[in-house]
């Protein structure tokens, strides 16, 4: 819950309070601190594994890239987006030639079907839950 607090703060925050670059970071790695120790402690649910490893995935890209997540230019514009807000995000960033990890980013897109960006860790992520859900609703003790 804590987690889900603070990404809705960093949210509801940007482009209303000015944050230094420093703190929007610490916020959003303790967010991704308390999911990861959700999951550790939860780990023996069947597919926590998997969406440990996405959730694993996306920290990583966003923290070797300034704690924000790169976001593919082309996808945007492809979905038709100009990519406007997003340079006021706390937790994403346009995609830059420079960018660490750049595979991991938000670089995937299902249109027309899904009107979305993602990433590889989102994929693992939703396949995780997909899985946890499943095997809770189908057990049979």
């Amino acid at each position: 819950m804590l987690a889900a607090g603070l990404r809705l703060a960093l949210g509801l925050a940007a482009g209303r309070v000015e944050l230094p670059p420093l703190m929007a970071a610490g916020v959003y790695l303790v967010s991704y601190a308390c999911v990861l120790y959700g999951i550790y402690a939860n780990r023996r649910l069947p597919g926590l594994p998997v969406l440990g490893a996405g959730v694993f995935l996306n920290a990583l890209v966003i923290f070797a890239n300034d704690a924000r997540m790169p976001i593919s230019t082309q996808v945007l514009e492809r979905l038709g987006y100009a990519g406007e807000g997003i340079a006021v995000s706390y937790t994403h960033q346009l995609l830059r030639p420079d960018a660490r990890l750049p595979y991991l980013a938000d670089v995937l897109t299902l249109y027309p079907m899904l009107n979305s960006v993602f990433s590889i860790g989102d994929v693992l992520i939703a396949a995780g839950l997909f899985w946890v859900i499943y095997a809770t609703m189908t057990r049979t003790s």
